[in-house]
């Protein structure tokens, strides 16, 4: 079973988040913060080159989020 992160994902693709890799309290309760959930769909607006930042939209809101995060979010393609 190939798990994506979300960090492989290019801009103007929209996904759905399937699991985390990091499943520590800290990063469950920022993920929930931020209203990124499983099951909920994740649009890839834009990467910034300079740090890998993605700018994303979550349940019609735009955010930030950062390379790290990125990465501990493992989705599969629409």
């Amino acid at each position: 079973f190939f798990r994506l992160s979300l960090s492989e994902i290019p801009p103007n693709q929209t996904c759905v988040c399937m699991g985390v890799r990091d499943s520590s309290p800290k990063f469950l309760k920022y993920l929930d913060k931020q209203g990124i959930g499983l099951g909920q769909q994740i649009e890839i607006i834009s990467k910034e080159t300079f740090d890998d930042s993605m700018n994303i939209r979550v349940d019609k809101k735009n955010i930030t989020i950062s390379h790290q995060v990125a990465k501990n979010l493992y989705v599969k393609k629409l």
